[in-house]
């Protein structure tokens, strides 16, 4: 069990062998009887150092 706060971004990133790795956002969740559904959207790539400047200013 990890607690996030409500505010938290969940990320996966995943690939497959044949693909190169590709990060998701969970767009909605939901809870049902047996299982928790997670709906993933795919994210855009990003420029890391590009971010990482932005967020300095």
């Amino acid at each position: 069990m990890i607690e996030l706060k409500a505010d938290a971004r969940l990320t996966f990133e995943v690939s497959t062998p044949d693909t190169p790795m590709q990060g998701f956002d969970v767009n909605t969740l939901a809870l049902e009887p047996d299982r928790f559904v997670l709906n993933l959207a795919a994210r855009s790539a990003i420029c890391k150092p590009r971010h990482q400047v932005a967020m300095r200013t």
